[in-house]
């Protein structure tokens, strides 16, 4: 059997540096492609701890990315951004990453798609 953590098949990466006088904008999104956990051992894993059986599939899903930067001079520059803008998770699907493993005991590397969600950022980059 294999680890119960299914490794990315499929991915897009788009991203794109704009600079404008003071200001830059940093944008990523990634597409991760649909997969049959079936081929990752998953079979093993996949009863939740209410005897439900966990997915045999994950379904495609987008991140988003964004930086906004602000130079106030020339050492110093301020900016803000988040990370997983659509706040997919596997969790908000329905699917925790913690089972019930074959020997009956509680584990956590059922694991397919993002664990955490959106993050907001804000900071200051000070370069002497």
């Amino acid at each position: 059997m294999s680890v119960g953590i299914a490794s990315v098949e499929q991915r897009a990466l788009f991203n794109l540096d704009y600079k404008a006088d003071y200001w830059m904008l940093y944008a990523s999104a990634t597409w991760v492609g649909s997969q049959d956990l079936d081929e990752f051992g998953c079979e093993g894993f996949n009863q939740l701890c209410d005897s439900t059986l966990k997915s045999r599939s994950a379904d495609a899903y987008w991140t988003i990315d964004l930086k906004l930067t602000f130079d106030v001079t020339e050492n110093l520059s301020l900016y803000l951004g988040g990370n997983n803008l659509t706040d997919y998770t596997q969790v908000e699907e329905g699917e925790s990453p913690l089972f019930w493993n074959a020997s009956g005991a509680y584990d956590a590397a059922f694991i397919y798609g993002p664990l955490r969600g959106r993050e907001y950022h804000q900071g200051f980059d000070w370069n002497l």
